[in-house]
């Protein structure tokens, strides 16, 4: 008499708790692996923009003596180099500055900074330009400001970017420059009369090599990441309100003098 020998299959069933646990793993391996390609990305950036710091300077300054002794066609085409390498030392600054950022390097040098004198340098620096485009740029205080805790570069740096980003986008109207002061704080305000943006773009304003769809802002997208760095290296925060048609409001706070080392 033969025999059979039947053969049952054994099923293996994952549990919900099982796909549960891998599935966080594989997400966790995936955010690690974004991550680390992020950093390598920081990494390779910050060396670029650093080796590129001494050939720029060379060309900078060849073309500075050569323009020196040179006759008018050759002073307009070293004027264009000059231009050129002022454009690129400008990004290769904003590149070191979010990567210090992101890494943790970046600290600040604060000291006593007088607001009304970081007022009027802005003033210098932008009034001829918003003339040229038609725009009418505003200085104006209110209130005592008291002495501020801040870094003087820094805190132009910040002011800087944020006029440049309204005049660009602005084709008519007011840029408005403000400082209000409080006791312990002062709060500076950019507005325009821009296009404004858009709800759904707020959001993302501040994150590295971001442009707002259809804008005319150009660059590579690092001004605003930088501003939001360099206030809360000073502890404060950036906002920004906007309405399509009716222009954007940034404003931010740098803390007294007398309340950061009381």
């Amino acid at each position: 008499m033969s025999s059979i020998a039947a053969t049952i299959p054994i099923r293996k069933e994952t549990t919900p708790f099982l796909q549960d646990v891998r599935a966080e793993a594989a997400q966790a391996e995936s955010i690690a692996s974004l991550e680390k390609g992020i950093r390598s990305r920081d990494e390779v950036l910050a060396i670029v923009a650093h080796d590129l710091r001494n050939p720029l300077t060379v060309i900078k300054t060849s073309a500075a003596l050569l323009q020196m002794g040179a006759g008018q066609e050759q002073q307009e085409l070293l004027s264009m180099i000059l231009n050129a390498c002022g454009q690129m030392q400008s990004l290769v600054n904003d590149l070191l500055d979010v990567a210090r950022i992101e890494s943790g390097g970046f600290t600040v040098e604060r000291t006593r900074v007088e607001a009304a004198d970081v007022m009027e340098e802005m003033r210098r620096m932008f009034e001829s330009a918003a003339a040229e485009k038609g725009l009418r740029f505003d200085v104006e205080t209110f209130g005592a400001i008291p002495p501020l805790y801040a870094d003087r570069n820094r805190l132009i740096q910040i002011l800087s970017n944020l006029v440049s980003n309204a005049l660009r986008v602005t084709d008519r109207g007011t840029i408005r420059l403000t400082v209000e002061g409080d006791r312990d704080k002062a709060r500076f305000s950019v507005a325009d009369t821009g296009p404004g943006i858009a709800a759904a773009e707020l959001p993302h304003l501040f994150d590295r090599f971001w442009q707002v769809r259809s804008s005319r802002r150009g660059g590579a997208g690092l001004g605003l990441a930088i501003v939001k760095g360099f206030v809360e290296a000073h502890q404060g925060t950036v906002e920004v309100t906007s309405e399509i048609g009716r222009g954007s409001l940034f404003s931010f706070v740098i803390p007294s003098y007398a309340a950061a080392v009381a």
